[in-house]
C-alpha cells in the first residue's frame, strides 16, 4: 500500500532509488526481478526491484526444482529443494539431499544452515534469513546507480 507514495517521495529527493519487494507486489511494482539462478546460486526467491535508472536483468533458467506441497505461507514457498526427484519418505530424501550437499531455501524452518550459507549470510537467524535480501543481489544492482540523475 506504501510503494507509491514511497515512491514519489524518493523521486522527489531527486537521487537514485531501489524499492524492493516480494513477487506478490507486481501489480504495484511494475519492474524488474531478480534470482538466485541468475547468480549461480541455489535457491529461488524472486525479488522485484523498481529504481530510477535503467538496470539490466541477467538471464534466467527454468526453474527444475521441486517445491514441497504444504510448505507454504502467505503464498510463499518455505522449503525449496534442488531436485527433480519425488520424495518417497520425505525425512530420508530431505536427509540425502541435504548431505549431498543440496542447499535448501527456507524461511522460518528451524535448521537453516545451507540456506544461510548459500545466501553469503551465515550470521542471520531464520526469521531473518526469510525476509532478506541475498546480498549478491544488491551488489548486482549497485553496478546500475548512475552517479546523477
Amino acid at each position: 500500500m506504501l510503494i507509491e507514495p514511497c515512491r514519489e517521495r524518493l523521486a522527489r529527493a531527486g537521487v537514485p532509488y531501489i524499492i524492493e519487494n516480494v513477487q506478490g507486489a507486481a501489480a504495484v511494482m511494475r519492474t524488474g526481478w531478480l534470482c538466485g539462478t541468475m547468480f549461480g546460486k541455489r535457491f529461488y526467491r524472486h525479488r522485484l526491484f523498481k529504481a530510477n535508472f535503467l538496470w539490466l536483468s541477467p538471464p534466467h533458467e527454468i526453474h527444475r526444482a521441486t517445491i514441497r506441497r504444504g510448505y507454504a505461507l502467505a503464498g510463499r514457498a518455505r522449503d525449496i529443494l534442488f531436485t527433480a526427484e519425488q520424495p518417497r519418505g520425505l525425512s530420508a530424501w530431505r536427509q540425502s539431499h541435504e548431505a549431498a550437499g543440496f542447499a535448501l531455501g527456507r524461511g522460518h524452518q528451524p535448521k537453516a544452515a545451507l540456506a544461510r550459507a548459500e545466501m553469503d549470510v551465515e550470521w542471520m537467524t531464520a526469521d531473518e534469513l526469510s525476509q532478506a535480501v541475498p546480498p549478491c543481489y544488491s551488489e548486482y544492482l549497485a553496478q546500475f546507480i548512475p552517479l546523477k540523475i
